[in-house]
């Protein structure tokens, strides 16, 4: 696979934010990706706008079968990163969104695309039909470029 082109990213003003992707049909997870440019092709601030922390959250395809006792801390509304509007059809700013993972991006790996495995946690629906990626901390830079995402699974 291609490395990302330096430039072509999602950048936002802070070391914080979000993306929401949805997807095309309910899909079983199992990982994520990301991917950033080459620290060669970077300048010293290209390379701090980088994610550090992050988190993925998905939105279960049944909501029914998310009703668990999924500690607050592992679950928020939907309305959390988007308010009640801007949202797809047929959904509710009261819909949750469940922890799937939480990953930190090395900088300093020799792997461009790094694999964060999705967990399983006891009340973890199998399958999803949106996700938000939620940078939590850059590398200390006043914005955040996040390059590539993949969503891996079934």
């Amino acid at each position: 696979e291609d490395p990302p082109i330096l430039g072509q990213c999602w950048r936002f003003p802070g070391s914080a934010g979000y993306i929401g992707i949805r997807l095309h049909t309910a899909a079983n997870l199992t990982a994520v990706s990301l991917g950033y440019p080459p620290r060669e092709q970077l300048s010293r601030s290209m390379s701090f706008e980088a994610p550090k922390l992050l988190k993925l959250w998905g939105l279960p395809a049944n909501q029914l079968e998310a009703a668990c006792s999924a500690s607050s801390d592992h679950k928020r509304p939907i309305s959390d990163f988007s308010g009640s509007r801007n949202l797809p059809e047929r959904l509710s700013g009261d819909d949750a969104l469940y922890l799937l993972t939480e990953m930190r991006y090395a900088m300093d790996s020799p792997r461009l695309r790094q694999v964060f495995p999705v967990g399983r946690e006891a009340c973890t629906p199998s399958s999803y039909i949106l996700v938000v990626v939620e940078v939590v901390e850059n590398w200390g830079a006043e914005e955040t470029c996040v390059y590539s995402i993949g969503l891996h699974g079934d």
